[in-house]
């Protein structure tokens, strides 16, 4: 089974609509808050919610933030 991230907005139309398509094949589409995500530079691993993104078989980007911000590139 394909592990499959999705890094939106919890509750928004868009992201629960993938995460349902990410859902209908063999897979696991889990939403990703972004707002929750950590990166371990000394170790090399990104972290959301505990666990490692690194994980995963495939990383989907829908929305980085809530509302536009400059800040919204970095992340």
């Amino acid at each position: 089974m394909k592990k499959i991230g999705i890094i939106g907005i919890p509750g928004n139309w868009s992201t629960e609509r993938i995460a349902e398509a990410a859902n209908k094949k063999p897979g696991n589409g889990n939403i990703l808050n972004p707002e929750k995500i950590m990166l371990d530079l000394p170790e090399g691993n990104v972290f959301c919610d505990g666990k490692n993104l690194l994980s995963y078989d495939a990383i989907i980007i829908k929305k980085a933030g809530s509302s536009y911000s400059p800040d919204l590139l970095d992340r």
